[in-house]
């Protein structure tokens, strides 16, 4: 088994002028994420992903930017725990947790 080291793709500094920048709760990661991310990389250019946290959240900050880290396209991560909510994550994640509350009732 090979194992991935992402340490290095976590910082708290703000990344460089020519960077593609995205910002998103991920909590959880999902499918429609990764398509986003996918969408948003620039050849040439690095993907600098922040992750925020959603009003009650799911997994902790650091396990969200692991997981992100861990992406092949993505350069680098910046956990941000104080930052606002995004409307468009939020869209996602509310979206995915309806799904999973309506098929536990089933």
């Amino acid at each position: 088994m090979k194992l991935l080291h992402t340490s290095g793709k976590i910082a708290e500094s703000p990344p460089g002028p020519e960077t593609v920048c995205v910002c998103g709760f991920f909590d959880p990661l999902l499918a429609a994420h990764v398509r986003m991310l996918a969408q948003r990389r620039v050849p040439g250019k690095p993907l600098a992903v922040r992750i925020v946290d959603p009003p009650d959240p799911l997994l902790p900050i650091a396990d969200r930017a692991r997981v992100v880290a861990a992406l092949a396209m993505v350069d680098r991560v910046s956990p941000d725990a104080g930052a606002d909510a995004l409307a468009a994550d939020a869209r996602l994640r509310e979206e995915f947790l309806g799904n999973v509350r309506r098929r536990s009732r089933e």
